[in-house]
């Protein structure tokens, strides 16, 4: 059903990220196709859409994530890329660590180096 409308009413989508969460097959191969008719004016807002699902697409298929993002960044100002750097995670994403932490303190394991 995602699949089937989304192209059709993609304008009206009030929140990304969830949709992303939920239906992130739908939602690359919704971005996949917009990358692959989009001329260079509509490039710059395929970046909107890869850092709405950021996390979940991560997640579910990060060489997909890579390539997508690899086509808009070409046609992106690096300022319209600061969404990716504050996207929220989702509950499936990854646990965060700060490379600033001392190894090992409250409790939490050491950072792999």
């Amino acid at each position: 059903m995602v699949a089937k409308y989304l192209p059709k009413l993609d304008y009206a989508v009030g929140n990304r990220t969830a949709l992303g969460r939920r239906h992130i097959d739908a939602v690359l191969d919704h971005v996949e196709g917009l990358a692959a008719r989009a001329g260079e004016a509509d490039r710059p807002g395929l970046w909107e859409w890869i850092a709405a699902v950021v996390f979940s697409a991560a997640i579910h298929d990060p060489d997909r994530l890579l390539a997508l993002a690899a086509k808009a960044i070409r046609h992106t100002s690096i300022y319209r890329m600061n969404g990716a750097a504050r996207a929220r995670p989702t509950a499936n994403s990854p646990p965060r660590r700060s490379p600033y932490r001392p190894a090992g303190a409250g409790g939490v394991p050491p950072i792999p180096r």
